[in-house]
């Protein structure tokens, strides 16, 4: 379903919902170039590499974003 804007729309309303969290994680796969460019559309950064993370060896990325008080 790639290039629908599904992941944009699901990550908006996640934001709608969020309440009173003041950060959101999440990992992943190193090799997901186009996940981590949406990701770091929304605001998010990597801030952890978890090396050898999944069972294949490929490592993860722990991206973070920062919600604004």
């Amino acid at each position: 379903q790639q290039g629908k804007k599904l992941g944009s729309s699901f990550l908006k309303s996640i934001f709608k919902l969020r309440g009173e969290c003041q950060f959101a994680l999440l990992e992943v796969r190193e090799s997901n170039t186009r996940a981590i460019q949406l990701y770091g559309k929304f605001g998010f950064k990597t801030i952890m590499k978890r090396q050898r993370y999944y069972k294949n060896g490929e490592t993860a990325l722990v991206m973070q974003k920062i919600f604004p008080k």
